[in-house]
Protein backbone atom coordinates (compact mmCIF):
# COMPACT_ATOMS: atom_id res chain seq x y z
CA UNK A 1 0.00 0.00 0.00
CA UNK A 2 2.98 2.52 0.94
CA UNK A 3 4.47 1.52 -2.40
CA UNK A 4 1.71 2.14 -4.91
CA UNK A 5 0.90 5.60 -2.73
CA UNK A 6 -2.23 4.15 -1.48
CA UNK A 7 -3.90 5.01 2.41
CA UNK A 8 -3.58 2.02 4.39
CA UNK A 9 -6.62 0.41 6.24
CA UNK A 10 -7.48 1.25 9.06
CA UNK A 11 -6.95 -1.23 11.72
CA UNK A 12 -10.71 -2.43 12.95
CA UNK A 13 -10.69 -3.39 8.96
CA UNK A 14 -7.56 -5.05 9.27
CA UNK A 15 -8.44 -7.10 12.38
CA UNK A 16 -11.48 -7.79 10.51
CA UNK A 17 -9.47 -9.86 7.38
CA UNK A 18 -7.59 -11.43 9.69
CA UNK A 19 -10.28 -12.97 11.58
CA UNK A 20 -12.15 -14.05 8.16
CA UNK A 21 -8.91 -15.56 7.44
CA UNK A 22 -8.33 -17.43 10.48
CA UNK A 23 -12.38 -18.33 10.45
CA UNK A 24 -11.99 -19.34 6.81
CA UNK A 25 -9.17 -21.79 7.31
CA UNK A 26 -10.16 -23.50 10.43
CA UNK A 27 -13.82 -24.09 8.14
CA UNK A 28 -11.75 -25.81 5.47
CA UNK A 29 -9.83 -27.60 7.57
CA UNK A 30 -12.61 -28.89 10.11
CA UNK A 31 -14.60 -29.92 6.43
CA UNK A 32 -11.05 -31.82 5.53
CA UNK A 33 -10.70 -33.84 8.12
CA UNK A 34 -14.21 -34.69 8.52
CA UNK A 35 -15.35 -35.57 4.60
CA UNK A 36 -11.92 -37.05 4.31
CA UNK A 37 -12.65 -39.50 7.24
CA UNK A 38 -15.91 -40.80 6.54
CA UNK A 39 -14.13 -41.21 3.07
CA UNK A 40 -11.61 -43.76 4.51
CA UNK A 41 -14.38 -45.28 6.46
CA UNK A 42 -16.56 -45.55 3.67
CA UNK A 43 -13.98 -47.35 1.05
CA UNK A 44 -14.20 -50.08 3.83
CA UNK A 45 -10.45 -50.95 4.06
CA UNK A 46 -8.82 -52.71 6.55
CA UNK A 47 -7.50 -50.66 9.87
CA UNK A 48 -3.83 -50.74 8.70
CA UNK A 49 -4.34 -48.66 5.30
CA UNK A 50 -7.04 -46.48 7.10
CA UNK A 51 -3.52 -45.84 9.38
CA UNK A 52 -1.77 -45.22 6.16
CA UNK A 53 -4.26 -43.39 4.46
CA UNK A 54 -4.97 -40.95 7.48
CA UNK A 55 -1.24 -40.49 7.72
CA UNK A 56 -1.33 -39.72 3.68
CA UNK A 57 -3.79 -37.23 3.89
CA UNK A 58 -2.77 -35.76 6.95
CA UNK A 59 1.16 -35.07 5.70
CA UNK A 60 -1.13 -33.40 2.11
CA UNK A 61 -3.04 -31.53 4.28
CA UNK A 62 0.08 -30.05 5.93
CA UNK A 63 2.21 -29.57 2.74
CA UNK A 64 -0.74 -27.82 0.75
CA UNK A 65 -1.64 -25.58 3.71
CA UNK A 66 2.45 -25.26 4.29
CA UNK A 67 2.70 -24.12 0.35
CA UNK A 68 -0.13 -21.51 0.99
CA UNK A 69 1.62 -20.36 3.66
CA UNK A 70 4.79 -20.07 1.96
CA UNK A 71 2.91 -17.96 -0.79
CA UNK A 72 0.87 -15.65 1.55
CA UNK A 73 4.19 -14.67 3.77
CA UNK A 74 6.64 -14.26 0.77
CA UNK A 75 3.71 -11.65 -0.62
CA UNK A 76 3.60 -10.25 2.58
CA UNK A 77 7.10 -9.48 2.96
CA UNK A 78 7.57 -8.49 -0.48
CA UNK A 79 4.82 -5.99 0.11
CA UNK A 80 6.98 -4.60 3.55
CA UNK A 81 10.15 -4.81 2.45
CA UNK A 82 8.52 -2.69 -0.79
CA UNK A 83 6.40 -0.25 1.52
CA UNK A 84 9.46 0.16 4.13
CA UNK A 85 11.78 1.16 0.93
CA UNK A 86 9.25 3.56 -0.19
CA UNK A 87 8.72 4.82 3.95
CA UNK A 88 12.97 5.36 3.94
CA UNK A 89 12.92 7.04 0.20
CA UNK A 90 10.51 9.61 1.81
CA UNK A 91 11.51 9.66 5.36
CA UNK A 92 15.62 10.58 3.59
CA UNK A 93 13.56 13.27 1.13
CA UNK A 94 11.58 14.80 4.12
CA UNK A 95 14.46 14.76 6.00
CA UNK A 96 16.28 16.57 3.07
CA UNK A 97 13.63 18.87 3.08
CA UNK A 98 13.85 19.78 6.70
CA UNK A 99 17.19 20.75 6.04
CA UNK A 100 16.99 22.97 3.12
CA UNK A 101 14.16 24.68 5.37
CA UNK A 102 16.13 25.01 8.34
CA UNK A 103 18.89 26.23 6.35
CA UNK A 104 17.05 28.79 4.62
CA UNK A 105 14.88 29.83 7.48
CA UNK A 106 18.51 30.60 9.31
CA UNK A 107 20.04 32.48 6.25
CA UNK A 108 17.03 34.40 5.94
CA UNK A 109 17.29 38.24 6.12
CA UNK A 110 13.66 38.84 7.87
CA UNK A 111 12.68 37.58 11.23
CA UNK A 112 10.75 34.16 10.43
CA UNK A 113 8.54 33.44 13.83
CA UNK A 114 5.68 30.75 13.74
CA UNK A 115 2.73 31.00 16.80
CA UNK A 116 0.43 28.21 17.59
CA UNK A 117 -3.18 29.08 18.91
CA UNK A 118 -2.00 29.52 22.15
CA UNK A 119 -0.30 32.33 21.00
CA UNK A 120 3.18 30.31 21.93
CA UNK A 121 6.00 30.73 19.68
CA UNK A 122 6.93 27.62 18.17
CA UNK A 123 9.52 28.66 15.77
CA UNK A 124 12.28 31.25 16.19
CA UNK A 125 14.82 31.68 13.28
CA UNK A 126 18.18 33.21 13.81
CA UNK A 127 17.01 36.60 12.32
CA UNK A 128 14.67 36.32 15.05
CA UNK A 129 17.28 36.16 17.43
CA UNK A 130 19.20 39.23 16.27
CA UNK A 131 16.09 41.36 15.91
CA UNK A 132 14.58 41.01 19.58
CA UNK A 133 18.49 40.44 21.09
CA UNK A 134 16.73 37.05 22.31
CA UNK A 135 18.39 33.66 22.04
CA UNK A 136 15.91 30.51 20.23
CA UNK A 137 15.78 28.17 23.72
CA UNK A 138 14.79 31.24 25.65
CA UNK A 139 11.91 31.93 22.87
CA UNK A 140 10.62 28.39 22.26
CA UNK A 141 7.52 27.91 24.68
CA UNK A 142 7.00 32.07 25.32
CA UNK A 143 4.47 34.02 24.83
CA UNK A 144 3.92 36.47 21.47
CA UNK A 145 3.09 38.97 23.80
CA UNK A 146 6.75 39.26 24.82
CA UNK A 147 7.83 40.76 21.91
CA UNK A 148 4.62 42.00 20.10
CA UNK A 149 1.93 44.22 21.47
CA UNK A 150 -0.98 42.52 23.66
CA UNK A 151 -3.75 44.06 20.87
CA UNK A 152 -2.11 42.55 17.73
CA UNK A 153 -4.34 40.49 16.63
CA UNK A 154 -3.02 37.27 14.27
CA UNK A 155 -4.60 37.12 11.18
CA UNK A 156 -4.00 36.85 7.25
CA UNK A 157 -3.64 40.63 6.29
CA UNK A 158 -1.23 43.07 4.89
CA UNK A 159 1.69 44.82 6.37
CA UNK A 160 1.58 45.72 9.84
CA UNK A 161 3.56 48.88 11.47
CA UNK A 162 3.74 48.01 15.33
CA UNK A 163 6.21 48.61 18.31
CA UNK A 164 8.13 45.36 19.12
CA UNK A 165 9.99 45.15 22.45
CA UNK A 166 13.68 43.55 22.64
CA UNK A 167 15.27 41.69 25.84
CA UNK A 168 16.94 44.40 26.86
CA UNK A 169 13.86 46.66 27.09
CA UNK A 170 14.70 48.68 24.09
CA UNK A 171 11.69 49.27 21.34
CA UNK A 172 12.11 49.24 17.37
CA UNK A 173 9.88 49.58 15.02
CA UNK A 174 8.47 46.81 12.77
CA UNK A 175 6.55 45.92 9.58
CA UNK A 176 5.17 42.77 9.99
CA UNK A 177 2.84 40.28 7.93
CA UNK A 178 0.97 37.11 9.15
CA UNK A 179 0.12 34.16 7.13
CA UNK A 180 -1.50 31.24 8.37
CA UNK A 181 -1.59 27.32 7.85
CA UNK A 182 -3.30 24.19 9.05
CA UNK A 183 -1.28 21.55 10.50
CA UNK A 184 -3.87 18.42 10.75
CA UNK A 185 -6.80 20.23 13.37
CA UNK A 186 -3.97 22.88 14.88
CA UNK A 187 -3.33 26.24 12.88
CA UNK A 188 0.02 27.52 12.78
CA UNK A 189 0.35 31.84 12.38
CA UNK A 190 3.48 32.33 10.82
CA UNK A 191 4.83 36.25 11.39
CA UNK A 192 7.85 37.77 8.66
CA UNK A 193 9.20 40.59 10.96
CA UNK A 194 11.09 43.47 9.40
CA UNK A 195 13.16 46.27 11.87
CA UNK A 196 11.84 49.14 9.87
CA UNK A 197 13.43 51.94 12.40
CA UNK A 198 16.32 52.55 10.01
CA UNK A 199 14.32 53.11 7.34
CA UNK A 200 11.24 55.62 9.77
CA UNK A 201 14.37 57.36 10.96
CA UNK A 202 15.53 58.04 7.21
CA UNK A 203 12.11 58.96 6.15
CA UNK A 204 11.62 61.15 9.17
CA UNK A 205 14.99 63.48 8.14
CA UNK A 206 14.14 63.53 4.22
CA UNK A 207 10.80 64.71 5.27
CA UNK A 208 12.38 67.29 7.73
CA UNK A 209 14.73 68.24 4.92
CA UNK A 210 12.03 68.44 2.66
CA UNK A 211 9.73 71.04 4.00
CA UNK A 212 13.34 72.97 5.50
CA UNK A 213 13.92 73.36 2.03
CA UNK A 214 10.55 74.60 1.10
CA UNK A 215 10.60 77.18 4.07
CA UNK A 216 13.78 78.24 2.19
CA UNK A 217 12.07 79.12 -0.80
CA UNK A 218 9.87 80.92 1.04
CA UNK A 219 12.31 82.52 2.66
CA UNK A 220 14.12 83.64 -0.17
CA UNK A 221 11.02 84.67 -1.67
CA UNK A 222 10.46 86.95 1.49
CA UNK A 223 13.75 88.83 0.62
CA UNK A 224 12.61 89.38 -2.67
CA UNK A 225 9.36 90.87 -2.38
CA UNK A 226 9.04 92.21 1.37
CA UNK A 227 8.87 96.18 1.69
CA UNK A 228 9.75 96.71 5.20
CA UNK A 229 11.72 94.82 7.83
CA UNK A 230 9.21 93.70 10.34
CA UNK A 231 7.24 92.55 7.50
CA UNK A 232 10.86 90.10 6.35
CA UNK A 233 11.22 88.57 9.60
CA UNK A 234 7.16 88.02 10.02
CA UNK A 235 6.98 86.30 6.94
CA UNK A 236 10.51 84.33 7.85
CA UNK A 237 9.31 83.11 11.60
CA UNK A 238 5.79 82.34 9.50
CA UNK A 239 7.66 80.24 7.04
CA UNK A 240 9.44 78.19 9.71
CA UNK A 241 6.68 77.66 11.39
CA UNK A 242 4.38 76.53 8.53
CA UNK A 243 7.06 74.62 6.93
CA UNK A 244 10.60 74.16 8.71
CA UNK A 245 8.69 71.71 11.07
CA UNK A 246 9.27 74.03 14.17
CA UNK A 247 7.35 74.67 16.94
CA UNK A 248 7.84 78.07 17.79
CA UNK A 249 10.11 81.06 15.67
CA UNK A 250 10.82 84.25 16.66
CA UNK A 251 13.65 87.18 15.62
CA UNK A 252 15.95 89.00 17.83
CA UNK A 253 17.21 92.42 17.24
CA UNK A 254 20.05 93.52 18.88
CA UNK A 255 19.55 96.72 21.47
CA UNK A 256 22.78 98.30 21.78
CA UNK A 257 21.99 100.54 24.71
CA UNK A 258 20.74 97.03 27.11
CA UNK A 259 22.44 94.80 25.10
CA UNK A 260 19.61 92.93 24.91
CA UNK A 261 17.85 90.63 22.16
CA UNK A 262 14.02 92.16 21.68
CA UNK A 263 11.52 89.80 20.02
CA UNK A 264 10.55 92.29 16.79
CA UNK A 265 8.73 89.41 15.17
CA UNK A 266 7.24 85.31 16.43
CA UNK A 267 5.34 82.57 15.18
CA UNK A 268 3.60 79.57 16.75
CA UNK A 269 4.00 81.22 20.22
CA UNK A 270 1.09 80.05 21.78
CA UNK A 271 1.70 80.97 25.57
CA UNK A 272 2.84 84.41 25.34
Amino acid sequence: LFARGLRAPDHPRLRARAAWIAGGYALIATGWIYLSDGFIAWLGLEPALIVRWSVFKGVAFVSVTALLLLLVLWSAFRAIETGYAALRARTVRLRANETRLDTILRSASDAVVAIDERHRIVLFNAAAERLFLCPEAEALGAPVSRFLPEDFTLSESPLHRLEGLRADGTRIQIEAACSSMHDGEAVLFTLILRDISARLAQEAESDRLRRLYAALSQINQAIVWSRTRDELFQKVCDALVANGVFRMCWVGWHEEATHRLLPVASAGDSDG
